[in-house]
């Protein structure tokens, strides 16, 4: 239909509050996607950058397309991450299902 599809998936992660008491399963499914391949696994308090490295696109699709209701077409994927109040980095990601 030409464009991306509206929100999927809309949402506020409060990192230090879920990693004491991960319970949200939609939210522990999206911090599974990045955990193995980030230094983002450990508690609060974060005083140094957070990385991803080497996540395979594999990986990735075979959680995404195996695990939530996509269709086939183009999709955005947009977060801000927050430290302490303050807007750390907005990180856009595109993709695409065919």
């Amino acid at each position: 239909n030409g464009g991306y599809h509206p929100f999927l998936y809309n949402f506020t992660i409060n990192s230090c509050k879920f990693l004491e008491k991960p319970k949200n399963s939609l939210k522990k499914y999206f911090y599974d996607l990045f955990a193995s391949y980030s230094n983002i696994n450990h508690s609060c308090p974060y005083d140094h950058d957070v990385l991803v490295n080497e996540l395979p696109m594999s990986f990735l699709n075979s959680k995404v397309t195996g695990y939530l209701p996509f269709t086939k077409g183009d999709y955005v994927l947009k977060t801000s991450w927050l430290a302490y109040g303050i807007n750390r980095a907005d990180v856009t990601v595109y993709f695409s299902i065919v």
